[in-house]
């Protein structure tokens, strides 16, 4: 395939040099260019990448695709592109290089502020039980067939999202559960995939760093639906007070969900237990009984959601049922640790409304004190750190405010930030250290306690200014059951677990 091949259809606006090359990669990074390589120049938030086109010419780029002109000079076999929008023309050229994947594909495109990775999941499961191989690309992995890769953000930039659903493709997969993110949607990761349908989960407040208000976060969330082709499945929440809007956004064929509002699909007689929920679903495909061992109200929002997407792109109701009642736990998503006389649970809210939902969840679960351990993001939206302690307040027994990722943020100060909005509340500590934190409060808990670690859930490390460490809370709290069942069983104390210094010396 030639520049003009890939490039012909968008109707650049300029187009010199030697467009008829043949083309063998495309990249955004010129330290990624080989020979071969379309040089994409994005101007990003720090860099401009026009800076870059005499690196990636060097480095082997064949041609150089910017959306402001540019008078460098072309050596024999090279050319450059002018396009009015490098993001958009990015995107549409992967898809032509790659084939259009996506429309030999069903893409289910799940997009909000919570449930995004659940509800993938959930589909995946679903797809699963129905006989389905499938691809899940989110928050915590990218999974293509049998094969995983750590996601280094939620939604991939677009060349690699399309060469990801290229290799689903050839790995066999027929389905890909896909999040769909406010910012890639945004900086148009996801523009010229074909979706095979859309989901709206919720919009509560979030990277308002990123789009300033919520009024362009929600402009944000829309450009999924406007993108859906006519008549496409739109499965928005009925609960949603953003429903009307989304559902008007769109010429995609609306399935709305919904646990408290009149809905296409619903789930009656609904029971929530520490062991999951149990209900019958009324649904276009009929009444059915539905149970998952996934705890907490909003994971019946989530289950609705998936199972109507999924049976609105021809998944039999049967295998959605099962799919929902196979998938056992989601990882840092109310993952709960059995500590004998008492639980953890760890979580990756990091919002006030998911902080709301995951309390809310689990105090009717708790026989004895409701403790929160939480923090708050550096370099983040500083506007929602007082409606997280709020939150908190509302619910918990007792709080513990530490660290999330601080970045280059001081911990001090941001703690202090989210410390307004406890209020009248004074049930809490403050612990800078988080690995501490939860040490000092899993030393205190009682019996029938609960305890809530919030923020972090599945991941692995930890921001401190602009170094990355180790540390998942998952492994904290693993690592002190492992020591108090080695105290119990020799009589004796158990060498220390390391401190959050030590692991810093020590890498």
């Amino acid at each position: 395939m030639t520049v003009r091949e890939i490039f012909g259809p968008s109707n650049p606006v300029v187009m010199r040099g030697d467009v008829e090359i043949p083309v063998k990669a495309l990249a955004y990074d010129s330290r990624r260019v080989g020979s071969g390589t379309v040089f994409f120049a994005l101007k990003g938030l720090a860099s401009d990448g026009m800076a870059f086109m005499p690196q990636a010419l060097k480095n082997g780029a064949v041609a150089c695709v910017a959306d402001r002109a540019s008078d460098m000079t072309l050596t024999p076999g090279t050319a450059f592109i002018q396009v009015r929008d490098a993001r958009a023309a990015m995107a549409e050229a992967a898809d032509v290089f790659y084939g259009h994947p996506s429309h030999r594909l069903h893409v289910v495109g799940v997009t909000g502020t919570n449930g995004k990775t659940t509800t993938t999941y959930m589909l995946e499961s679903i797809f699963r039980a129905a006989g389905k191989s499938s691809g899940v690309f989110g928050t915590i992995q990218y999974r293509i067939g049998g094969r995983a890769v750590t996601a280094s953000r939620t939604t991939p930039e677009s060349t690699d999202l399309q060469l990801m659903m290229n290799q689903c493709l050839d790995a066999g997969c027929t389905h890909i559960a896909m999040e769909v993110s406010s910012v890639a949607l945004d900086m148009k990761r996801a523009h010229a995939v074909r979706f095979a349908a859309a989901i709206f989960t919720n919009l509560t407040q979030d990277h308002l760093d990123f789009h300033h208000d919520m009024k362009q976060y929600l402009r944000a969330k829309l450009r999924l639906f406007e993108s859906l082709d006519a008549g496409t499945p739109a499965v928005i929440n009925r609960d949603a007070p953003e429903y009307e809007r989304v559902a008007s956004s769109t010429t995609g064929s609306i399935i709305s969900f919904g646990v408290h509002s009149p809905a296409d699909v619903t789930l009656e007689d609904c029971r929530l237990s520490a062991d999951g929920f149990f209900g019958t679903l009324r649904s276009p495909w009929g009444r059915h009984v539905v149970s998952s061992p996934l705890a907490g109200a909003f994971n019946v929002s989530n289950a609705l959601a998936a199972i109507s997407s999924a049976c609105s792109i021809g998944i039999p109701v049967d295998a959605a049922i099962k799919g929902i009642a196979e998938l056992r736990a989601v990882p840092g998503r109310m993952e709960r640790i059995d500590l004998g006389k008492f639980s953890a649970v760890i979580d990756y809210a990091h919002s006030p409304d998911a902080l709301d939902n995951l309390l809310s969840s689990l105090r009717p679960l708790t026989r004895g004190r409701l403790i929160a351990i939480f923090g708050c993001g550096g370099d983040r939206d500083r506007g929602k750190r007082p409606m997280m302690a709020e939150a908190v307040a509302r619910h918990a027994d007792l709080a513990i405010l530490t660290n999330d990722n601080p970045r280059t943020e001081d911990p001090a100060l941001i703690m202090n930030e989210a410390e307004r909005g406890f209020g009248s509340f004074t049930a809490f500590e403050k612990i800078a250290d988080r690995r501490e934190a939860i040490l000092s409060t899993l030393d205190k808990a009682r019996d029938g306690d609960m305890i809530a670690i919030a923020g972090k859930g599945h991941e692995d490390y930890q921001i401190l200014g602009t170094q990355i460490i180790h540390f998942s809370d998952r492994e904290v709290v693993e690592d002190w059951k492992r020591q108090k069942n080695h105290e119990r069983s020799h009589g004796e104390r158990a060498a220390p677990l390391l401190s959050h210094h030590d692991e810093l010396s020590i890498k």
